[in-house]
Formats: C-alpha cells, sequence, structure tokens
C-alpha cells in the first residue's frame, strides 16, 4: 500500500525529533503523528471494508502505528504493542478503518468523543515514564532478560530484584528522590496506584514524572561508570 511508504518517511523523520533520551517533549512530536495517521487512513472510506478483511494488509498498517507509537512514546521495541499505544494515546487502526465508512452522524460524533477521551492528559510521556510503566530500559531484571545483565538483582539491595516497583517503593538509593516527591506532594504514592495518581491532576503528573525521569537518568549514569 502506497500510503505505508509514505507513512514510514514521516516516522523516520519523527524518530530524529524525538530521540529515546532528551531531545522535545512529546507535544512537539504531535504534529507527525496527526499527520502519519491520516496518511494512513487516507483512502479508508473506500478501501476499509475490503482492507479490513485481510490479514496481511491490515498487519502492515498496524506494524507502522506501532513504529509511530514507539517513536511518540519513546519505548523499547520489547514493548508489547497494546502498551505501546496507551502509552501513545493512539487508537488502533483497525477499529478507525472501520469507523470511517461510517456515514451515521451519531458514530462520528462517538469518534470525536473517543478520540478526546483517549488523548486526554496532564501531561507528556518520555522515556523515562515509559520505562517505569513498561519495567523496560535501565532495570537490571529487565538487563538480565535481554543478556545484557548477568543477574536482575539491585546493586544496594542484593536480595531483591531490580524492577520499577522496588525503586519506587523500598530501594534506599533512591530515598533522596523519594523525599523529593514527598515534599511536593505530601506522600509519595505507592507503584501499583502511580499511574491513577498522575491522572488525577497536571501537578501530580509533573512531580511525579518528574521524579522517574530522575530515577532514570541516574541509572543510566552508574550503568556507564566504570566498574
Amino acid at each position: 500500500m502506497k500510503q505505508i511508504k509514505k507513512a514510514q518517511k514521516m516516522t523516520e523523520a519523527l524518530k530524529r525529533l524525538l530521540p529515546r533520551y532528551g531531545g522535545p517533549p512529546e507535544h512537539k512530536g504531535r504534529l507527525y503523528k496527526n499527520v502519519t495517521e491520516s496518511i494512513l487512513l487516507y483512502g479508508a472510506s473506500v478501501w476499509g471494508t475490503s482492507v479490513i478483511k485481510n490479514k496481511t494488509k491490515i498487519g502492515q498498517l498496524l506494524r507502522e502505528q506501532r513504529r509511530l507509537g514507539l517513536c511518540i512514546c519513546r519505548g523499547f521495541r520489547t514493548v508489547a504493542t497494546d502498551v505501546v499505544l496507551v502509552l501513545a494515546r493512539m487508537i488502533p487502526l483497525d477499529p478507525l478503518i472501520r469507523e470511517a465508512g461510517c456515514r451515521e452522524t451519531s458514530k462520528k460524533e462517538r469518534r470525536q468523543a473517543t478520540m478526546r477521551c483517549w488523548e486526554a492528559k496532564h501531561g507528556d510521556i518520555d522515556g523515562g515514564v515509559t520505562q517505569f510503566l513498561t519495567g523496560h530500559g535501565y532495570f537490571g531484571n529487565y538487563l538480565q532478560k535481554i543478556g545484557k545483565a548477568a543477574n536482575g538483582r539491585c546493586s544496594e539491595c542484593p536480595d531483591r530484584e531490580d524492577t520499577p516497583e522496588h525503586a519506587w517503593d523500598d530501594c534506599p538509593l533512591w530515598t533522596p528522590e523519594r523525599m523529593r516527591l514527598r515534599d511536593s506532594l505530601t506522600e509519595v504514592p505507592k507503584y501499583w496506584t502511580v499511574v491513577d495518581e498522575m491522572l488525577r491532576c497536571k501537578r501530580r503528573w509533573e512531580a511525579i514524572s518528574s521524579t522517574m525521569n530522575a530515577i532514570v537518568a541516574k541509572k543510566s549514569r552508574l550503568i556507564q561508570m566504570p566498574r
């Protein structure tokens, strides 16, 4: 499909704009995301009915959407597609293709409402937040899984696995970061509640995401230090 090749060029441009670490905030790439999705869906009201039944073609479209989503959330290739789309606030293409052929106003209105809810947010998703929510990146248990570490134990707590939950809730190495977060929010939410807490208000989103990024940045420096 011609639109896939065009979308690939846009995604490559977006990868240069949004590196996994650093670079501009997520909203800077939102225009690329919107344009790329429009390219992928161009003419869907005409070809959608036939393509949605073709597993090969719909698979090609969904793979390109996944690549786009990975750029937006700055995730690793090992992150599950469903997680990628949630972090990037993207609706899967297959229901969008089905909706493209719908002429009924009521369904169009529901589509718009769905988009507004899906994209509603208080802040940007970046590399640090993505690592904390997926468990990928510089956490020991993930590095062990991909063969980059001999074991997945925490360097500070040898009897514990180095996971986002351990880093957030217990590890003494990150006590200063937790103290700063407590000063900002009066408490440090447990890891299993952190997403709900981030969605409560912009202030909590910014405080929690800042803490996540500080921990991930420090972990990256520690891993790169000579031993």
